[in-house]
C-alpha cells in the first residue's frame, strides 16, 4: 500500500460476539465500519526515532504504545502491520486524502499531538447516546476521545474539515466514500 500522512484507514470489525463493543458500534451507527485510523509516516514530531508507517487511533489494541511503551485504552499510535495482523486485510478498507501535504505539516501535527496524547477512549454512555441521535449538550471535546472523533478533530485542526465541525459525535462511517455528515473544506 502507498499509504502517506492523513489517508485513513476503515476497518470492518474482527469480533464474532454479538455482545463486543465492535456489535454496538455497527448496531448504533447503522455501518459495517467499526473503527477509523488515520496514518501517520515517519512521525518525527512525537520522536525523532520513530520511523515507519503507523496508525494515530483511540482504541485497545492491547499491546503497548510505541511512543512511551504503555498499553492504553484511548489516544496512542500503532504500527500498521499490528493493525492489519488483528484485523485481517479483507476488513481494512483505504480512504486516500488528496489534498495538499502541507496541511499535515510536523508543526500542526505537533499541536494536536499536544492536546490527545494519552487521553482517554471516551466510554461516557450520555456521549454515545448523543452521538446515536447527533445531539451534542458539549461540542467539541477534547478530554476523551473515541475513533472517529480523533480522527475529526487531526482533521478539524489540519483544516479538512470545517473548523466548526462537531468532531465529538461523529462515527467511522462518517469517513466513508458515502459519508453525508462532513463539510470538508476546499483544501480536500
Amino acid at each position: 500500500m502507498n499509504l502517506k500522512t492523513g489517508d485513513l484507514l476503515l476497518f470492518n470489525s474482527h469480533s464474532s460476539s454479538f455482545f463486543s463493543l465492535s456489535s454496538l458500534i455497527k448496531w448504533g451507527t447503522h455501518s459495517n465500519y467499526t473503527h477509523i485510523a488515520m496514518v501517520l509516516k515517519d512521525p518525527s514530531f512525537i520522536h525523532p526515532c520513530l520511523k515507519g508507517t503507523f496508525v494515530w487511533e483511540s482504541s485497545w489494541e492491547g499491546t503497548p504504545d510505541p511512543q512511551d511503551g504503555k498499553v492504553k485504552l484511548g489516544v496512542q499510535i500503532t504500527p500498521i502491520k499490528e493493525m492489519i495482523d488483528s484485523y485481517g486485510t479483507q476488513n481494512v478498507f483505504v480512504r486516500k486524502i488528496e489534498c495538499d501535504e502541507t496541511l499535515f505539516s510536523p508543526e500542526t501535527l505537533s499541536e494536536v499531538h499536544k492536546i490527545v496524547y494519552d487521553k482517554p477512549y471516551d466510554i461516557v454512555p450520555i456521549d454515545w447516546i448523543e452521538a446515536l441521535f447527533r445531539k451534542d449538550a458539549e461540542p467539541q471535546k477534547t478530554d476523551r476521545f473515541w475513533c472517529s472523533a480523533l480522527v475529526g478533530y487531526i482533521y478539524t485542526k489540519c483544516g479538512i474539515l470545517d473548523a466548526n465541525t462537531d468532531w465529538s459525535i461523529l462515527r467511522p462511517s462518517d469517513f466513508s466514500l458515502t459519508g453525508e455528515h462532513l463539510d470538508f473544506t476546499s483544501k480536500a
